[in-house]
């Protein structure tokens, strides 16, 4: 875990100066927007259930119920991608809005767009690393987080700007979105190996409601924290150019 960590570290150092070197502060302040805007949307659209899951995971595990343990990762799966294709669809249906609130043009509308597709996947791979988690393989839930995601996100990036592949901002959002994509896939296989999706959630005696009265006030102090450590990037981007925000 703690060689994950240094990963995360030195792979954001790098990102940052792959981004910073190819279009200056402007294509930084314009990553910093796009991911913030991404980490709000993304906290939204799960709902709290990063943080429950866990907690019953967990508590199944330890009793030794598998057939719970894949129920309720089953049942979390399908409020989790509700949630994530309606809060997609409001990001593209006001990506025009966004654009003009934050930039005071539409030059970014099909920026924004892109980046809504980027949510549910996000939210897949989030919800996949906690369950990883609580199932006490720290490894793997260190190898799935945003560390991974900087690496991985260096690397295609650099090789689009190598091969010509693109030269602007589109870039940045094409290899998040490829990034993101990529680590959803590999975390639905361990997924599939430690829990498993053929036992279905009918075996688990937990109601829906029950579930949201847990999930929803995690979701209440999960946004409160993202408001206080995140939203300062998107006030900035909203009174100030690219290039001061970076």
């Amino acid at each position: 875990a703690m060689v994950f960590r240094i990963v995360a570290v030195l792979s954001g150092y790098l990102l940052f100066f792959i981004i910073a070197k190819e279009f200056g502060a402007s294509g930084v302040g314009f990553f910093s927007f796009a991911w913030t805007l991404l980490m709000v949307s993304v906290v939204i659209s799960k709902l709290g259930f990063d943080t429950s899951i866990v907690k019953y995971i967990a508590t199944y595990a330890a009793k030794k119920q598998p057939e719970y343990v894949t129920g309720i990762y089953l049942k979390s799966l399908k409020f989790i991608i509700l949630s994530g294709i309606i809060v997609t669809a409001v990001l593209l249906l006001f990506s025009g809005d966004l654009s003009l609130v934050f930039f005071k043009s539409l030059k970014y509308k099909t920026h924004i767009i892109y980046l809504a597709l980027a949510v549910l996947p996000l939210t897949l791979l989030n919800i996949n690393a906690e369950s990883q988690k609580a199932l006490k393989k720290i490894t793997l839930f260190s190898a799935l987080q945003n560390g991974s995601i900087n690496l991985l996100l260096a690397i295609i990036f650099y090789l689009m700007l190598v091969t010509n592949f693109s030269n602007n901002y589109y870039s940045i959002v094409f290899a998040l979105l490829l990034a993101i994509s990529l680590l959803m896939i590999i975390s639905f296989v361990f997924v599939g190996k430690n829990i498993g999706f053929r036992t279905g959630d009918n075996k688990l005696k937990l109601s829906n409601k029950s579930l949201l009265k847990t999930t929803i006030p995690m979701l209440g102090s999960n946004s409160i924290f993202l408001i206080m450590s995140r939203t300062d990037i998107l006030i900035l981007t909203a009174f100030k150019t690219e290039a001061d925000v970076g």
